[in-house]
């Protein structure tokens, strides 16, 4: 099993390596507050970049991928923007496709092509103006864009108060209200748990509703039974993992507690770049059984990677309860981690990008330390 993760992990980090060979820029946050702050006359090309806080003022030319506590984006994007966080704010003119992902969501830039975002509160404010179609998950949803395309909506409580030309889509659990400014050119598909409310002056006629079905019970038992398996599997290969890697786990323990934001941003770099190394192989002839084994390797080194940061979520979150200890028992680290790990997964967006994070930071010590084998 060692050796087959050593394969995996190496495939893995030679990915990112060779992808940041490529025509692509990044900045690692600095190492004291874990701050990016990019000038306005500060160009980039397919930046990528990730910290605490986050502040993108120069253009980008091509794409921009941007992770962290607290984004804001103000400088045009001449390619697509690929941006998450715990808020986000994008006053960025977008010239490609959008699509952003956090707790709290701030659309103000304009976006020339699609606009798919997703988050517990998500406002698309009129200066917006998505030039594609218009894609939206959260609990909160506020549309005050004007939108060419389509738009596919789901969420808790959704409200549009602007003129969509194409057909909108909407299941909403409690809510959908369309507001003074609204207007529909197509037909309205509404999914929900009780009739849509238009709001005098609203344009919108055509609207075909229909109830959402009841949850069934054998579903939810199924899915009791699927988290609780998944859950035993996540303490077995926990135990194993610090069974056999102990020293590479106090390593992960050591790396991350120094460099946590530039470990973040090289676990993005690396998530990002393989899978499109992997698709270009196999556009090759010669590359094609390449790209089958790094692919193989690829998806054995993110379970691992899986497990990996399960141990250091349940690490840390013991460290911060009782600074004075030194080190913990197996079952200690191994079941808060998997406890944690699945209370995370029920906590739509919040939780959920909490997760990304975790991975992306114990993603981005794989790689550094493959790295470093291949120097020694």
């Amino acid at each position: 099993m060692r050796k087959i993760m050593s394969v995996a992990l190496a495939a893995a980090a030679c990915l990112s390596l060779f992808a940041t060979a490529q025509a692509a820029e990044f900045i690692r946050p600095d190492q004291s507050a874990g701050q990016v702050s990019v000038p306005a006359g500060e160009t980039h090309k397919n930046l990528y970049t990730a910290g605490a806080q986050v502040t993108i003022n120069g253009p980008t030319l091509g794409d921009l991928t941007v992770a962290g506590g607290n984004v804001s984006l103000n400088g045009p994007v001449s390619g697509g923007l690929f941006a998450g966080g715990g808020t986000v704010i994008s006053n960025a003119q977008v010239s490609g496709t959008a699509r952003i992902a956090g707790g709290n969501l701030n659309i103000n830039g304009p976006v020339s092509g699609d606009l798919l975002a997703g988050g517990g509160n998500v406002l698309v404010t009129s200066n917006a103006k998505v030039g594609g179609d218009l894609i939206l998950g959260g609990g909160n949803l506020n549309v005050s864009s004007p939108v060419a395309g389509n738009a596919r909506i789901a969420g808790g409580t959704v409200y549009i108060n602007s003129k969509i030309s194409g057909e909108v889509n909407v299941i909403a659990s409690k809510s959908l209200t369309f507001g003074p400014q609204a207007e529909v050119d197509g037909a309205v598909i509404y999914r929900g748990n009780q009739p849509a409310v238009v709001e005098p002056g609203a344009k919108v006629a055509n609207i075909q509703f229909s109830p959402l079905p009841n949850r069934q019970p054998q579903a939810a038992n199924v899915l009791k039974f699927s988290l609780l398996i998944q859950f035993a599997a996540y303490l077995i290969l926990g135990f194993l993992l610090l069974h056999f890697r102990r020293q590479y786990f106090s390593q992960a323990v050591d790396y991350l507690r120094g460099n946590p934001w530039a470990s973040l941003g090289i676990g993005l770099l690396a998530v990002i770049a393989t899978p499109i190394i992997i698709i270009l192989l196999f556009l090759t002839v010669v590359g094609y059984y390449l790209a089958l084994l790094l692919l193989a390797a690829f998806a054995l080194a993110l379970l691992v990677n899986t497990i990996l940061a399960i141990l250091l979520l349940g690490q840390f979150t013991l460290k911060l309860f009782n600074k004075t200890a030194t080190s913990f028992a197996d079952w200690q680290v191994v079941l808060l981690g998997a406890l944690l790990w699945e209370i995370l997964k029920l906590i739509p967006v919040v939780g959920w990008l909490a997760l990304a994070v975790i991975c992306l930071m114990s993603f981005g010590f794989v790689a550094v330390s493959v790295k470093k084998s291949f120097h020694a």
